[in-house]
C-alpha cells in the first residue's frame, strides 16, 4: 500500500487543500456516514481512519489548479 506511511493529519490536510463542492457528501454516500460526521472528521473534531481514507483518496488525483 502506498498510503501506509502518510499520517492522518497529512491525508485531512492534503483533502482539505484539494477539496471541492460536494466533495463531502461523496464521501458521506461513499461511506455510509452522514455528512455531518465526514465534516467533523476532515476538522479533526472525530477519529475515523474510515473517513478520512476515503477522502485522501478521492482527492489524491488531483492535479493541482494553475493560474
Amino acid at each position: 500500500m502506498a498510503n501506509a506511511n502518510v499520517t492522518t493529519a497529512t491525508k485531512i490536510k492534503v483533502f482539505n487543500q484539494a477539496k471541492r463542492l460536494g466533495d463531502v457528501a461523496k464521501v458521506a454516500n461513499k461511506t455510509g456516514y452522514s455528512s455531518s460526521m465526514v465534516s467533523r472528521t476532515l476538522r479533526g473534531e472525530r477519529n475515523n481512519e474510515f473517513i478520512v481514507e476515503s477522502a485522501y483518496k478521492l482527492v489524491s488525483r488531483r492535479k493541482a489548479a494553475t493560474a
